[in-house]
């Protein structure tokens, strides 16, 4: 099954507050609230979760539901939007980052 991108094993979209914890996982930015790094070293902002902009972000499967990955916070994180999609094609195989 191929779920729409910040959906649940379920593909039911994220409670808001899963949104927050997995944006409080993200690497702090010193002296920005609004904007993080994903683990690649791409910038994200808070409030372009979901979308595909400069700065957007999505909650990623660290281990994809596919392989068996759950939704327990510790296998979200938060990833650029094109991080998101290279990770998708090439897992687990995943090494081509972007870090714009």
């Amino acid at each position: 099954m191929n779920r729409r991108p910040n959906r649940d094993h379920n593909g039911e979209p994220f409670p808001v507050q899963i949104v927050d914890a997995v944006w409080k996982k993200a690497i702090s930015e010193s002296g920005f609230i609004f904007f993080k790094k994903d683990v690649c070293g791409a910038t994200i902002k808070l409030t372009e979760y979901g979308e595909e902009t400069l700065y957007g972000w999505e909650i990623d499967h660290i281990i994809p539901v596919s392989q068996g990955g759950t939704d327990e916070l510790s296998n979200l994180q938060a990833l650029h939007w094109r991080n998101k999609r290279k990770k998708d094609e090439d897992y687990p195989d995943w090494n081509n980052k972007h870090t714009g």
